[in-house]
């Protein structure tokens, strides 16, 4: 619980260095407390509550409120995490840019799909764009190559991106000091 509580006083410093304890200790304990939020939720849910009542959001609403709550020290001890094994922070970003752009390939199929079917909604939608390079964005991923092939190259690179940091959360710290300050392992032991 300590690993935890040291996140939090580091709310936002995105500098220096986080064992590999510290990150998944706070990883653990964080998912532990979101899994029992979730399942009081559900409890109080079933027991009092219907979905047309005005109640309903209020109460599932309480992991939503955890989670943006850990947001920001969750990036800030994975920022330094990678300071930790002498990498850049801002490859956690790089990660979740290309997931952004699998959400967008996705939500373009959808639309692809609805339009095809000639849903009356997306119809209107689409003739009230007056930007040039909308429409032809919509027409282009009318090919199924541009879309499905883009679909595909952004799931790989998902994928292997999260892979990849996957294996540097996981990987040991550079030993001693790097650019980003000193191991704090060392640190502990003397």
């Amino acid at each position: 619980m300590n690993w935890y509580l040291k996140v939090l006083k580091q709310y936002a410093d995105f500098n220096g260095r986080a064992r590999r304890k510290e990150y998944w200790m706070f990883v653990l304990i964080s998912t532990i407390i979101s899994s029992i939020i979730i399942i009081i939720s559900s409890i109080l849910s079933a027991i009092f509550l219907t979905a047309d009542s005005p109640y309903y959001l209020g109460i599932n609403i309480l992991s939503s409120i955890y989670s943006l709550s850990v947001f920001i020290p969750s990036l800030a001890v994975g920022v330094r995490r990678l300071h930790d094994v002498g990498k850049s922070g801002w490859l956690l970003l790089l990660n979740l840019l290309s997931i952004f752009f699998l959400a967008i390939f996705t939500l373009l199929f959808l639309i692809t799909i609805l339009e095809s079917s000639g849903s009356p909604l997306i119809l209107e939608t689409l003739e009230s764009f007056e930007s040039p390079l909308i429409l032809e964005i919509f027409e282009a991923i009318k090919n199924p190559l541009i879309l499905y092939g883009g679909m595909a190259i952004f799931s790989l690179l998902s994928f292997g991106g999260a892979i990849w940091l996957i294996v540097l959360l996981v990987k040991d710290g550079e030993p001693g000091e790097n650019k980003y300050g000193e191991n704090p392992k060392e640190l502990e032991a003397s």
